[in-house]
């Protein structure tokens, strides 16, 4: 599924795209696009939850293929905007097993350089607790550490 979403005037137009389906709805209030998010981000998680019978058969102790995902978020410039997105990805992280998927996050060197290393410290310490890695954008995606250096 692919979600567009984009700000027109004072409302919000999002575009859902799903095989052939295409749905789209104009939102008048940003707490009507915080709950359309928040369901889909909980139909989301229960897709990747949901268990077939192929899993359950070859259930073992450790995973024969770990899922690596990318989300770039090197567009992002605002520091709020920014905290909504990792506040939505680790919602959706929280309930992954960290042996089964890992996720890292691209940040922009412009968007880094607004935290002071404390500040940036607690984020990455926080997603590294959902299995997540903060990387910064530009320099081949290399995972930083807690003081921004590559």
């Amino acid at each position: 599924m692919i979600i567009l979403n984009r700000r027109t005037k004072d409302r919000v137009k999002v575009s859902l795209l799903h095989g052939g389906s295409k749905i789209k709805v104009s939102i008048d209030h940003e707490a009507e696009w915080h709950l359309l998010r928040d369901r889909l981000d909980d139909a989301v998680q229960n897709a990747l939850a949901a268990e077939n019978d192929a899993a359950t058969a070859f259930k073992r102790e450790q995973p024969t293929v770990q899922l690596s995902f990318t989300c770039d978020l090197s567009h992002v410039t605002d520091e709020r905007e920014f905290e909504e997105c990792l506040t939505t990805i680790h919602r959706v992280m929280y309930r992954q097993h960290p042996e089964d998927v890992r996720l890292m996050v691209l940040v922009s060197p412009e968007l880094r350089g607004r935290f002071d290393s404390v500040e940036w410290t607690h984020r990455a310490a926080c997603a590294a607790s959902h299995h997540t890695t903060l990387a910064l954008m530009g320099n081949a995606a290399q995972p930083m550490d807690t003081k921004g250096n590559v």
